[in-house]
């Protein structure tokens, strides 16, 4: 049985809403072993301007005992 998932976001159509956040999945050939990349509906990426802004202040990330 097929499911259609289809989305549409304004003019942009996905196949599915299942998306990988930006950040977390690198480059995508880390995860083609566990999942087909290809079925995504999409890939969010880092935020890109036409004019320079100030970005968050380091640090952002910090070890702790839990994680990250």
């Amino acid at each position: 049985m097929n499911v259609d998932l289809t989305v549409s976001l304004g003019s942009l159509k996905l196949k599915n809403p299942v998306l990988v956040a930006s950040g977390t999945f690198g480059y995508g050939t880390e995860y083609a072993q566990l999942i087909d990349v290809s079925k995504l509906g999409g890939i969010i990426t880092k935020t890109i301007t036409s004019r320079p802004r100030p970005g968050n202040p380091a640090p952002r990330i910090w070890e702790v005992a839990g994680g990250m």
